[in-house]
């Protein structure tokens, strides 16, 4: 997966699916909440010598009682009311990119492998918006270090179209970075220094544009800019402070 890919933005398609299905979708005796669909993006490579990715992907959204699947999620809300909520899940870990951007530059490099994380999740909504606040720690024994991502989204509604801007700021903790971004001794060479770095932060940017057809179609259009800080950027293999992405989707709602 890609740093920073574009659909991993679940807890955002997750809430825009809710709120637009409850909203939009005439009420039955379903107990569950389902749609399916698929996502076309494209993002920049902040790695040396990486190339942007173009891909599609399937998303799924479910949710049945207290459990939920919700594209690189699934857990369970430990906690409700009817503006607050407390989870856990395992996450796919999609900050790192395993390919280095698929870098010619970088394939000298050691292997990297997926990690999944075990997350706990908090989310408050008032008419002011949305903040949601997350620590996730790796359990996959891949890089075994931890990230905290606190958020703030404002829906609005415009003739039936839900625009969503968010923002989000990321503490990504050494060991992440390092595993990442990172360069060991025997990785050194002519224009590649050795680089252990310290833990990071991550800024993030959205606007998130929806809206559901006949009450079964559900079409999403996002826009993400990510900035990254300078424990991450100064790596000799990194090439970007920042990078871009845009990406459309399609949910059908069961």
């Amino acid at each position: 997966m890609k740093l920073q890919q574009t659909i991993g933005r679940a807890a955002l398609i997750w809430v825009i699916f809710l709120n637009l299905s409850v909203a939009e979708t005439p009420k039955d005796d379903k107990d569950y909440s389902l749609a399916i669909g698929v996502t076309a993006f494209q993002q920049d490579s902040i790695y040396l010598g990486g190339d942007s990715n173009d891909s599609m992907a399937v998303m799924v959204e479910w949710e049945w009682e207290n459990w939920f699947i919700s594209d690189f999620s699934a857990g369970s809300y430990l906690a409700a009311t009817d503006n607050w909520y407390l989870a856990a899940a395992i996450d796919y870990d999609v900050f790192g990119d395993v390919e280095r951007g698929g870098s010619d530059q970088l394939a000298d490099m050691r292997k990297l492998e997926n990690a999944y994380t075990l997350s706990l999740k908090t989310g408050y909504e008032s008419e002011w918006g949305q903040l949601e606040l997350s620590f996730n720690q790796d359990i996959s024994n891949t890089h075994n270090g931890n990230k905290v991502e606190a958020s703030y989204s404002l829906p609005f509604v415009i003739n039936k179209w839900q625009l969503r801007p968010s923002f989000s700021i990321e503490y990504v903790g050494s060991s992440v970075v390092d595993y990442w971004v990172g360069v060991s001794k025997e990785e050194v060479k002519e224009g590649r220094a050795e680089y252990s770095p310290d833990s990071g932060l991550k800024y993030t940017a959205s606007f998130t544009l929806s809206r559901i057809f006949m009450h079964k179609h559900l079409i999403i259009f996002d826009i993400t800019h990510k900035e990254f800080s300078e424990e991450i950027t100064d790596s000799p293999i990194i090439d970007n402070d920042s990078v871009s992405s845009v990406s459309a989707g399609y949910l059908y709602v069961f």
